[in-house]
């Protein structure tokens, strides 16, 4: 072999070489550049829940006509969306202790927002059973007023509606006390974990203390 053969054999390998090496650069920057990208989106949405999370809680708080009806079906479509982020943060590229810090800050906010949720069931359920007991009580009346001694099922009723209802308000007072301590908690983890979610949106801590204040 000549040595013009060897030194265009040397060129061809040094340039492959050096072809393979830029593509595996090439290739290095573009995983990171998806994967900045996946977490900037992960950012942007758990940004947005936290705010639609504190708009919620704002609504309720300055009671601005919001129906039950309105509450579920805005919190419970919240909830599958902040679940869908906690899955994805967890198998995230963050950092850390970013990545600790958004996860556990997202878990803070379904779980607000689930025991805020339940309160309001435990409540609807207090304000039916109070109606019970209204018709329990004006089905007596009837017999009273046509001055027929009521039957043992009419009392019975009255004696039961209140019995329920009595547990029904006992229930939603519990939840509403889980409710209270859940945002204890959401405001003590925001407060120690500022510096960590300094990216991040978090819920307003005059307004959770404001929420505490009234549940206590």
């Amino acid at each position: 072999m000549t040595h013009l053969v060897k030194a265009v054999l040397i060129a061809v390998i040094a340039a492959g070489a050096g072809i393979g090496a830029l593509t595996e650069i090439s290739s290095f920057f573009t995983k990171r550049a998806a994967v900045a990208a996946r977490n900037d989106t992960l950012r942007a949405e758990l940004n947005e829940h936290s705010a639609a999370v504190e708009t919620l809680l704002r609504d309720e708080m300055c009671d601005r006509g919001l129906t039950y009806s309105q509450l579920f079906d805005r919190g419970e479509d919240r909830l599958r969306r902040i679940d869908d982020v906690i899955i994805r943060l967890r198998t995230a590229d963050l950092g850390e202790p970013q990545q600790t810090s958004a996860t556990a800050y997202a878990v803070q906010l379904y779980m607000v927002l689930a025991r805020d949720l339940n309160a309001n069931r435990r409540a609807l359920e207090a304000e039916a059973q109070m109606e019970a007991v209204n018709a329990a009580f004006k089905s007596l009346a009837y017999y009273e007023r046509r001055r027929i001694d009521p039957d043992s099922y009419a009392r019975q009723s009255v004696n039961d509606a209140m019995g329920e209802q009595e547990q029904a308000d006992a229930d939603a007072k519990q939840a509403y006390r889980i409710f209270g301590s859940k945002l204890k908690d959401m405001r003590a983890f925001q407060r120690q974990e500022k510096r960590h979610l300094a990216d991040y949106r978090l819920v307003d801590d005059a307004l959770l203390g404001e929420l505490i204040k009234a549940l206590s």
